[in-house]
């Protein structure tokens, strides 16, 4: 037993070492997390309220510009819709423009990207700078239903031209093989060319008649004045009373 006795006030000597060991680490390695500023050092809650309000102080100006950001989302959600029915309108346009709509397009700046204006009626809103745009000879831009017409048109009037243009075709014909002549038929140049040897041969006999017709005429010349001076003696006989035979 006396062995026992010294065992158990070994182990209660060991153990109570052991306590006291763990109750100086407890005290010196305390952690005050009281709130009182008073206190040295200050508590735990202390410093960790600092740092919260550092950290809010922090995030203020990040809060701050999410909240404009968010606000600007929100505007720029509310004029989505305008803005689609103004690009709408602008794609419609360069289909089913009236005829006499011209086609706009956006102005682009020198650094390559769109130029844009704000909406007078939201400082978050901005909106693309648009201006009529001419073809390259200078006339306005129309919309591709308006060229198509006009395609359309063009075709049909060339068409009637072309129709035109063979029918002059066939006459040309017609008239070319008139005038040359085609088969047994004789041409206008074959005539013509007839004809004037004609009139060389009328002018041959011509001059063989043409004795001939100078004695006619002189005859005639004859005749007639024959004729007038019997006409004067007829006329004076008439005239003259006829005597009674005694």
């Amino acid at each position: 037993m006396p062995s026992l006795s010294r065992i158990l006030v070994v182990a209660n000597f060991a153990i109570s070492l052991m306590v006291a060991g763990w109750a100086m680490g407890f005290y010196f390695t305390r952690i005050d997390w009281s709130n009182d500023p008073k206190a040295q050092p200050p508590g735990q809650l202390i410093a960790r309220d600092n740092e919260l309000k550092s950290l809010l102080t922090q995030a203020k100006a990040a809060e701050i510009s999410w909240r404009e950001a968010r606000a600007r989302v929100r505007d720029r959600e509310a004029f989505r819709a305008e803005d689609r029915a103004l690009y709408r309108s602008e794609l419609t346009f360069i289909y089913n423009a009236p005829a006499n709509q011209q086609l706009r397009e956006v102005v682009i700046g020198k650094d390559g990207l769109p130029e844009l204006q704000q909406d007078p009626r939201s400082k978050s809103h901005f909106r693309l700078q648009l201006r009529n745009v001419n073809e390259r000879n200078g006339q306005p831009l129309r919309s591709l239903s308006s060229y198509t017409q006009s395609y359309v048109a063009n075709l049909k009037g060339l068409k009637t031209v072309g129709d035109e243009l063979e029918k002059l075709f066939i006459k040309d014909g017609e008239l070319t093989v008139e005038l040359n002549g085609g088969g047994a038929e004789k041409g206008l140049n074959q005539r013509i060319q007839d004809e004037r040897l004609k009139g060389m041969g009328v002018l041959e006999e011509y001059d063989i008649i043409k004795p001939l017709l100078i004695k006619t005429v002189g005859d005639s010349q004859f005749l007639l004045a024959r004729r007038q001076q019997l006409e004067k003696r007829i006329k004076e006989l008439e005239e003259t009373p006829v005597s009674k035979p005694q």
